[in-house]
């Protein structure tokens, strides 16, 4: 019994007289905890499950693209916030990836607001937040399925960068004459099929092709695509596309959840149509 009384003084004691280094300490503590659910657990699932509701603040803000296209409101409260990326999730997984596909994590970027370091404070200052506090930044892309989810993050890169040699400024898909923003942010108001989104991505397709080589060779190639059938068709047309982006997450004081979750520079690469986006495409 005394020995416990001994025990709690001295846990208040510590706490008393160093009530910053606690502090501190547990920030510090919170941070790696979060961090490592959203690396290992969170954001590689995403597509097939949402993040936890214990690592979302009440008033949680979601940002779409907000140095590409800041236009596009700004959402307010774990509700809407969970709406709308639900809503995102079902429109990748549904309509442009397939539901077997996971997010790859390429980098990993930890900016704490008390670093001395200049390399984190020139970072800092590069991001567009809306915080002082410790923020994650999370490079990721889709993985290709018929790889089993086992294609390195140097594979990956390697075919990207080859489709952008090939593809010279490639093209941006522009966001404002399509109902997918809208159904992003008020998913309960407004419906979206298949037929719309996949309409949208295939003459955003050829509007972005710049440079037509060798037409008479993709025609066949097209015609023989044609002959194929409807399961194997839909199978390549999965297997084809890749998006890349970034998450920003800014946590709150404590480090225990999230307040603020930004997506930028989000790019689809389409293998059958041979272009990059830049950074516009809402999905």
């Amino acid at each position: 019994m005394l020995l416990k009384c001994v025990c709690r003084a001295g846990i208040i004691s510590i706490k008393g007289i160093f009530p910053r280094w606690y502090s501190n300490s547990q920030k510090v503590a919170n941070l790696g905890q979060i961090t490592d659910y959203l690396v290992v657990k969170g954001v590689p699932n995403l597509l097939q499950k949402m993040f936890k509701e214990s690592v979302l603040a009440d008033n949680v803000v979601f940002r779409l693209f907000p140095t590409s296209h800041p236009y596009i409101p700004v959402l307010h409260g774990k509700s809407k916030y969970m709406a709308s990326l639900n809503a995102m999730r079902m429109i990748v997984r549904k309509f442009i990836l397939g539901d077997e596909c996971r997010l790859h994590i390429s980098s990993v970027k930890t900016l704490t607001s008390t670093s001395h370091d200049e390399e984190v404070k020139s970072a800092l200052q590069s991001y567009n937040t809306i915080t002082c506090n410790d923020k994650l930044v999370i490079k990721w892309q889709s993985c290709i399925p018929e790889d089993h989810c086992k294609i390195t993050k140097l594979e990956i890169n390697d075919r990207l960068k080859e489709e952008k040699r090939g593809n010279g400024a490639g093209g941006s898909f522009s966001m404002r004459s399509v109902p997918v923003i809208d159904y992003i942010l008020h998913p309960t108001a407004n419906n979206l099929n298949q037929s719309v989104i996949s309409e949208y991505l295939e003459n955003a397709a050829e509007r972005s092709m710049e440079n037509k080589v060798n037409e008479t060779q993709n025609s066949k190639e097209d015609e023989k695509k044609k002959n194929d059938g409807d399961g194997k068709r839909s199978k390549k047309k999965r297997l084809s596309r890749l998006i890349k982006g970034t998450f920003i997450f800014e946590f709150n004081e404590e480090n225990s959840k999230i307040l603020v979750h930004t997506i930028e520079d989000v790019e689809l690469i389409h293998y059958e149509k041979k272009i990059a986006t830049r950074g516009a495409f809402a999905c």
